[in-house]
């Protein structure tokens, strides 16, 4: 039998349920036995030892002990000759964020610029990667980061302030401010891209090992729903970022009234943006509820700003500008009220409890 199938066990062997009845013993132990075709398959003899884990379900998961052996590494080798140009990307990409340990890249020949180029665009955009080994026609890049070592809390607390730091550069700028605060909003955008990534790898291995569900102290529904709020985060960033750089490459006006629309709706946005981010530590359905309602406000009364502007005969030459601004603004209140959905969900999920009756 492949090694492979000793450690996961064989396709063939398995079976979607499997009946056993308990015994009691001894006169206080209860015993289940084991499947012998599981046995055999992770090859485990007499006095071998398994790992039991009591999950937040209810339910028992039992792994040999070995599987949790720290040696073992998730490994995914990518033939880089053999790839369409475009896609190289997208497949280192979809290696970090599968939860792979080593990353091998080979060629039948020297390894062109091209992908050592993206290799370096993977490793800014990333955390924890780092490159071991790097020869003409092999590069080894190993993962060195933990998947409980940052808390998905601590990652999206981080990308809350990135954004609030680009939002506030922003609005100091369309202010009258200088244009050289928002230099370094493709970096920050880059850093809030980099941490969904780490939050989609993290919540993808608690997903499929129940070891690093335990270990990041989430459960596996909770873990997935943290993933959800991180793309809203991610996809907020994006918006308010595009805007950064079109008044960082001179397409917006030199200075805008923040007492009206669209710039008013930026500090209600602000305060129920805090409120949803706090709430990710502790759910508060008050504060959450009421987030959510400023938000949905916020919504409605950017949306009539647009269809004012569309409806418009003005030729103000910023016309575009703010309808763009607007429209950027609007969409990050709706990834906000995403956010509020997925907290309901966390705190729904962590009130409610297994009951045995029918009340």
């Amino acid at each position: 039998m492949a090694a492979a199938d000793r450690k996961r066990g064989s396709s063939s062997a398995r079976k979607a349920t499997d009946i056993r009845r308990i015994q009691f013993t001894g006169g206080s132990t209860y015993i289940v036995s084991l499947p012998k075709n599981w046995v055999k398959s992770h090859g485990l003899q007499p006095k071998d030892t398994v790992s039991i884990q009591w999950k937040d379900d209810g339910e028992l998961a039992i792994r040999p002990t070995d599987v949790l052996d720290t040696t073992q590494r998730k490994v995914l080798e990518i033939d880089v000759s053999e790839l369409p140009k475009r896609s190289l990307m997208d497949h280192l990409v979809g290696a970090y964020v599968a939860g792979c340990e080593r990353i091998v890249l080979r060629s039948s020949k020297k390894i062109p610029r091209r992908v050592r180029k993206a290799l370096r665009e993977l490793l800014r955009i990333t955390k924890g990667l780092e490159v071991i080994t790097e020869e003409e026609e092999s590069i080894i890049i190993a993962s060195m980061l933990k998947p409980s070592e940052i808390p998905l809390r601590v990652s999206i607390n981080r990308m809350y302030l990135q954004i609030s730091s680009l939002l506030g550069d922003l609005m100091n700028v369309l202010g009258g401010g200088d244009e050289e605060l928002l230099e370094e909003s493709e970096d920050i955008e880059g850093e809030i891209d980099g941490l969904r990534l780490l939050i989609d790898r993290q919540v993808g291995l608690s997903l499929e090992y129940s070891t690093v569900s335990h270990a990041i102290g989430l459960t596996r529904r909770v873990a997935n729903e943290h993933a959800h709020i991180a793309r809203s985060l991610e996809r907020m960033g994006d918006h308010i970022y595009k805007i950064c750089a079109l008044v960082r490459d001179g397409h917006g006006p030199r200075k805008m009234d923040d007492s009206e629309l669209p710039l008013n709706s930026v500090k209600p946005f602000m305060q129920a943006f805090r409120d949803l981010i706090e709430s990710v530590r502790r759910p508060d359905p008050d504060k959450i509820g009421l987030a959510r309602v400023t938000l949905e406000k916020e919504v409605n009364s950017l949306s009539d700003y647009e269809e004012e502007l569309l409806t418009s005969e003005d030729e103000d030459p910023d016309k575009l500008f703010h309808y763009r601004l607007a429209e950027a603004f609007r969409r990050s209140c709706g990834y906000g009220i995403d956010i509020a959905e997925s907290l309901i969900n966390i705190h729904c999920h962590s009130s409610s409890y297994l009951s045995a009756d029918d009340e």
